[in-house]
């Protein structure tokens, strides 16, 4: 067995400032939409997370835009020097929020749309949705924002990816992220409509070459461009859970994974300076997912980080973006 490449302090942070959101969308890997932490707690992580190295947060929710004092805590992430990136669903990014978030420092947005129309779009994440987080697409292109649209491919909206990256090109956007619907959190209420079956992955995988072909400075990202760092002694692939990537949940506990958080959660709670170091390097949760006296009954992570994302293989006990 190759040992895992993993770093001694997290590089990224993938951070759920708030259960609360404004959606209550299908495929939703989250079951709990309340809870958060105050602007001081964030604050004063934000200052660890600093000084140990940490270069990326990604903010997160439920919807962070929820947040009133969003802007706060984006200033003072980019002033520690951190690259700042909002996860959101689009809906409230008016013209003011869109003016503030960007005076404030943050670099980047990835919005979450699920078809090229509202017909398709709405059916998963709301009616009016579709509308709202187009308009806020619309809002951030007009000021230069990087801006990123990020889609959850299921049984229903696959075989609509090709029409979907010729909309969002037509409306200036350069970066698409596919992810995979799992039936997770509330999602799982789900499976039966929504779960991808490998036949459905070998059209995506025709539809996405066929899209690379048609537009060849459109980046994509996700599940089908596992991202792997190898080296003749140790490799990390897939998405750095654990090893290079930290999860910080709205109650202030940790994970490795951001889609398996409702049940792979550490039981400490980063309370005071010195905790998200300790966390990182010693907590059980993080050694299972580095391979790290793992008990002869966790069979499940013995190939962790081998097949890209892990809980996918986990769930279909294959790669199913293999061949």
């Amino acid at each position: 067995m190759i040992p895992l490449l993993t770093l001694n302090t997290p590089l990224f942070v993938k951070w759920y400032i708030t259960g609360r959101c404004n959606l209550r969308c299908k495929h939703c890997y989250l079951s709990s939409y309340h809870g958060e932490s105050s602007l001081t707690k964030i604050l004063n992580i934000v200052d660890e997370l600093a000084e140990i190295g940490v270069k990326d947060i990604n903010f997160l929710g439920g919807e962070p835009l929820i947040r009133k004092d969003l802007e706060a805590i984006v200033k003072h992430t980019a002033v520690s020097g951190i690259h700042v990136k909002i996860g959101t669903n689009g809906t409230l990014l008016t013209k003011k929020r869109v003016e503030s978030l960007l005076s404030a420092g943050c670099c980047d947005f990835q919005i979450s749309i699920e078809g090229m129309n509202a017909e398709i779009n709405d059916e998963i994440r709301g009616v009016n949705s579709f509308l709202k987080a187009m308009t806020g697409v619309k809002r951030l292109l007009d000021k230069n924002a990087n801006t990123e649209i990020a889609m959850t491919l299921n049984k229903k909206n696959f075989n609509g990816i090709f029409g979907f990256c010729q909309s969002i090109y037509a409306s200036g956007i350069r970066k698409v992220k596919f992810s995979v619907f799992m039936p997770l959190g509330s999602g799982a209420l789900e499976s039966r409509n929504l779960t991808l079956n490998t036949e459905h992955i070998s059209a995506i995988r025709k539809e996405i070459s066929d899209i690379k072909r048609t537009f060849p400075d459109l980046i994509v990202l996700g599940a089908f461009n596992p991202a792997s760092v190898i080296t003749h002694d140790s490799m990390t692939l897939g998405c750095g859970a654990g090893t290079s990537t930290m999860v910080i949940n709205n109650d202030l506990t940790v994970s490795a994974c951001d889609l398996w958080t409702d049940v792979d959660r550490t039981e400490r709670k980063i309370e005071k300076k010195g905790d998200v170091i300790d966390i990182w390097q010693n907590d059980e949760l993080f050694n299972k997912w580095r391979r790290v006296n793992l008990e002869d009954n966790n069979t499940k992570f013995n190939e962790v980080h081998e097949h890209g994302c892990h809980i996918l293989y986990m769930q279909y006990n294959k790669n199913i973006f293999e061949g």
